[in-house]
C-alpha cells in the first residue's frame, strides 16, 4: 500500500511540474525585437544608452540619442531616410513608420508609400505620404516643422486643428498645456516671415 501511494504521489507531483510549464502567463513571455531602421551613419550616438556604430540596427521602442556634435542617419524598413541630429534624442516605430521626437531636431526624406511617415511631439503630428522636412522641438517651448520637398499635414494633439504645409513654409505649434495653436509661415526672403495659415483649435 505504501509503494502504491508512492507512486500516486510521483505521478501527481511530475503532472503538476507539467501544467506549471504549459500555463505560462503570456506577459511573462519576452517578446520579439522588432526591426525599425538601420544606421548608415552614427557619430556620437548612442542606442538604448549603449555607443553604436555604422550598420547597427535600430529597433522599434529603443531611444536613439545623438549628444553635441554628433549625428545619426538611418534607413528607414518603410523606405526612406532620417537623420537625428545634434542634442537630439529620437524613438522609431516598428518598420519605421513613425517617430517620436523627445528632444531636439529630425531631418526627415520619405519616399512614396500607402502609408504616411509621422513625426510626433507633444505638441501633434506632422505626417506625409512623399516629402522632405525637419520637425524641431525648440527651446522655446514650440515644435516646429519645416518642408524642404512636398507638402506635410500636421495635425494638434488634441485632434482639433489640421493644416497644410507645404514647400517652403514653416510651421510653429505651441501650447501644451491647453489648445495647441497652428501657425504657418513662409518664408519670403532670408529672415522675414510671411504668415500663411492659422489654426487654433477651440
Amino acid at each position: 500500500i505504501l509503494f502504491l501511494a508512492g507512486v500516486f504521489w510521483m505521478s501527481r507531483a511530475r503532472s503538476s511540474q507539467r501544467s506549471r510549464l504549459v500555463f505560462v502567463p503570456p506577459s511573462a513571455v519576452p517578446s520579439q525585437p522588432v526591426h525599425a531602421a538601420r544606421l548608415t551613419t552614427a557619430k556620437r550616438t548612442a542606442i538604448d544608452g549603449k555607443p553604436t556604430r555604422v550598420g547597427s540596427v535600430v529597433f522599434a521602442g529603443v531611444p536613439v540619442e545623438v549628444t553635441a556634435g554628433g549625428v545619426a542617419e538611418a534607413t528607414l524598413n518603410r523606405g526612406g531616410r532620417d537623420r537625428v541630429l545634434s542634442r537630439s534624442q529620437a524613438i522609431f516605430s516598428a518598420q519605421g513608420n513613425a517617430i517620436e521626437l523627445k528632444a531636439g531636431k529630425v531631418w526627415s526624406k520619405v519616399d512614396n508609400h500607402s502609408e504616411p511617415f509621422r513625426v510626433r511631439t507633444d505638441h501633434g503630428e506632422a505626417r506625409a505620404l512623399s516629402a522632405t522636412f525637419i520637425v524641431e522641438r525648440t527651446a522655446a517651448g514650440e515644435t516646429e516643422v519645416r518642408v524642404v520637398r512636398g507638402s506635410v499635414e500636421v495635425e494638434d494633439g488634441q485632434h482639433r486643428g489640421v493644416v497644410q504645409v507645404k514647400r517652403g513654409q514653416r510651421l510653429t505649434a505651441t501650447g501644451s498645456a491647453g489648445p495647441v495653436e497652428l501657425r504657418v509661415l513662409a518664408d519670403a526672403q532670408p529672415g522675414q516671415a510671411v504668415p500663411v495659415a492659422s489654426v487654433v483649435p477651440g
